[in-house]
């Protein structure tokens, strides 16, 4: 009986939990993909906003070294989906800050901004992108090799093993 009491007790509290926890506004919040380091001068920045609406206008803001920033670029995003905004100007080489709002009027606050984020436009990046390049060149090479290793291996172990006949069919031959 006890058990029985228990279990029910115990049901009723799973299913409040689960009505609570659905009724529950979700905090708006946007996040990015943090440090960005590129060769292109117009970068294309990825984000998640989440909240309670459909979807919300995502705004792209760039500052430079002296902090002020300016927006760079606007998408409408779903909410709960990776967006992306490319920069609407060209970046000169150098380092910046960069963050993502998102806006709904519905919502309360109406305007969230992501975490602040480094930006780096740079030459450098355009060499690890050239070796990212010349690395996938190579690699259809490379995997035949793998593939191939297998069998030289087993093809070896053939050999051995009819050489170790061989030898041994010939010392049986000599004793007889």
């Amino acid at each position: 009986m006890i058990k029985n009491k228990l279990k029910f007790s115990l049901l009723i509290m799973l299913a409040l939990t689960v009505f609570v926890s659905g009724a529950m506004a979700v905090t708006p919040a946007i996040t990015t993909g943090g440090v960005v380091e590129t060769s292109d001068h117009t970068p294309t920045i990825t984000f998640t906003p989440v909240g309670n609406n459909a979807s919300y206008l995502c705004t792209l803001y760039v500052g430079n070294a002296s902090g002020y920033e300016t927006a760079a670029g606007t998408a409408t995003v779903s909410n709960n989906t990776e967006g992306s905004i490319t920069c609407d100007r060209s970046l000169s080489i150098g380092t910046y800050t960069y963050n993502v709002s998102m806006y709904n009027a519905t919502e309360s606050p109406t305007t969230t901004f992501s975490s602040n984020a480094a930006l780096e436009v740079t030459t450098f990046a355009s060499v690890i992108s050239m070796l990212g390049n010349l690395v996938g060149i190579f690699t259809p090479i490379v995997n035949i090799v793998v593939a191939i290793i297998p069998i030289l291996i087993a093809l070896a172990l053939a050999a051995f093993v009819i050489g170790l006949i061989s030898a041994l069919e010939q010392k049986c031959k000599g004793k007889m």
